[in-house]
């Protein structure tokens, strides 16, 4: 019951997935369509500028034209629909404003270049925050609300766009001070001039201005780091394999976890690449059939969609025991080796390999189709069997071993649902005012229109 779970939960996720990738190609085609025509739009204002048919385009319709320029290149980043792009960008925008409107020392307007720094700071934050709400949807598992967790993080990337537009504002500062003590007179300055200060004063003067210096630094590089570190994270830890009975979301497991506790859950993850490897090592230990055998099956696996099916794991489980049980047998007294020549014989092809210690005080050379125990001719193969029952145990534990056609059924269902059409494929036409959907009626049963004209002309030629 629990693996049944498992790969309901892992089904669902896929359905969601799909779903979501689906709603951002679509999102993204109309947001190019709508940038065309918006870029349409503008040459035939600056064309009919040209042509003397109206007046020059004003500052507050160039302003306009690049704010929705900034929000469709949003949209098209992050395949978010303008409605819900708007809306994050205006928090943003608020607190951007806020530090800039607490700017007591700053006279005059901003400079255009710290405009666009602001502007980006906040259109990075906009997109975290756009990836981080479309991952939350991806990640519950229930259809309880999360938007205490969006919240969290809303208020962490508010932090961070306001400490960085504080830093643009503070460089636009000091660089207005710079210019007003230049613009000052010899005389004014020598009057304005203070006491020189003492030694500890330009000590603690110093040592203030490289901590903030430092901490403005490390203001810029948390982000940096932070998100590569979550993206790695979720692409090396399977969570399916660690969600837990009544868990919210699936990374819900690892929000307590010390660093040597992740780094214990990445290895438990990672067993396709231990069988990979260990394949790998088995082909480069034998260089037969039987290896190379292996080693294509693991790697065409990738290859399916959503994952490989059960038989198939089962199948290379069995083969390579077969193959183990078969170099077993080919130790027999009664098999002799393969004569010493130049050619290589089949059995060598195949990988069998005839175990032949040397006795003790003989010097003499072993053949290249000899080794010197059964462990040297088994030891690859009986780590690729351990490591495929151990892959097994964790595809089973994450619900990645239910029926692929299954899952493409489920697949096509919400694509149905999503399409308005019934399990046949006919469409369906819902009645929104009764609430009551309504199958399209069958067409009736007789002759296609074509050969109906035909025969009718027949009948007339006829008569």
């Amino acid at each position: 019951q629990s693996c049944q779970q498992c790969e309901l939960r892992y089904t669902e996720h896929l359905i969601r997935w799909r779903r979501l990738e689906l709603t951002r190609v679509d999102t993204k085609h109309e947001v190019l369509l709508a940038k065309l025509e918006m870029l349409i739009d503008y040459l035939n204002k600056v064309r009919a500028v040209w042509a003397n048919q109206r007046g020059k385009i004003l500052p507050e319709e160039r302003e306009e034209h690049e704010r929705e320029t900034r929000i469709l290149d949003l949209c098209l980043r992050s395949g978010i629909r303008q409605k819900r792009v708007r809306r994050v960008l205006r928090e943003f925008e608020d607190v951007a404003s806020t530090v800039v409107l607490q700017a007591t020392s700053l006279s005059a307007p901003l400079p255009h270049e710290a405009k666009k720094r602001i502007d980006a700071v906040v259109n990075t934050c906009v997109f975290e925050q756009l990836e981080q709400e479309s991952l939350e949807e991806l990640q519950n598992l229930k259809s309880a609300d999360c938007d205490g967790v969006i919240r969290t993080i809303s208020t962490q990337l508010r932090e961070r766009c306001k400490s960085e537009a504080e830093i643009v504002v503070n460089e636009v500062i000091q660089d207005l001070d710079l210019e007003s003590d230049e613009e000052q007179p010899l005389e004014a300055v020598a009057s304005e001039r203070p006491t020189a200060p003492s030694a500890h004063q330009k000590e603690h003067t110093l040592w203030e201005r490289i901590k903030e210096q430092v901490m403005q630094q490390i203001r810029i590089l948390e982000p940096m780091v932070k998100a590569p570190t979550r993206r790695a994270y979720e692409f090396l830890i399977n969570d399916f394999l660690f969600v837990r009975q009544g868990d919210e979301k699936l990374c819900s497991h690892r929000q307590r976890d010390s660093i040597f506790k992740q780094f214990c859950k990445v290895c438990m993850s990672q067993t396709f690449f231990y069988l990979i490897t260990a394949a790998t090592f088995q082909f480069v230990a034998n260089m037969s059939v039987f290896s190379t055998v292996t080693v294509c099956a693991t790697l065409l696996s990738l290859m399916a969609f959503p994952h490989p099916p059960p038989a198939f794991w089962k199948g290379l489980q069995i083969y390579n025991l077969s193959v183990i049980a078969i170099k077993m047998i080919y130790q027999l007294p009664n098999i002799p080796p393969p004569a010493r020549s130049n050619t290589v014989s089949w059995q060598t092809i195949l990988g069998l390999l005839k175990v032949c210690p040397q006795p003790d005080g003989v010097d003499q050379p072993q053949s290249w189709q000899e080794v010197g125990s059964l462990l040297e001719a088994l030891w690859a193969d009986l780590l690729v069997c351990a490591l495929l029952f151990v892959h097994w145990h964790a595809l089973r534990q994450s619900g990645h071993l239910g029926d692929p056609g299954y899952i493409c059924e489920e697949l096509l269902g919400d694509d149905r649902k999503v399409n308005n059409e019934d399990a046949a494929g006919n469409p369906v036409f819902v009645d929104m005012s009764g609430g009551a959907v309504h199958a399209a009626p069958p067409p009736a049963a007789g002759p296609a229109p074509g050969r109906k004209f035909a025969a009718d002309a027949a009948a007339e030629e006829e008569h």
